[in-house]
């Protein structure tokens, strides 16, 4: 079983991986003398970039927000049982 901090670290990866290859898209777009064909198949593959990087970025957010919440509960369990000790400790 993955953690929530180890998916967050995937996905933030994934995302780094698909910005290196559009720079890439971009560069040869910008460089490089090809074909129309060639000019849009990577327009397209650079589209298709951009989407993947819109998902990952959705999905990095729910997990940071999932991992607030897993924070959060932590927080109020090691308050209570620290209210709980001071309480015994009286």
């Amino acid at each position: 079983m993955t953690t929530i901090v180890s998916q967050i670290e995937d996905v933030e990866n994934n995302i780094r991986g698909c910005e290196n290859e559009l720079d890439m898209i971009d560069r040869s777009l910008r460089l490089k003398k090809m074909s129309d064909g060639e000019r849009d198949e990577l327009v397209n593959k650079q589209k298709q970039l951009k989407e993947e990087i819109k998902e990952h970025e959705k999905f990095l957010g729910t997990l940071r927000k999932e991992n607030r919440k897993s924070m959060a509960v932590s927080v109020a369990i090691l308050v209570l049982f620290v209210l709980g000790y001071l309480l015994i400790c009286s």
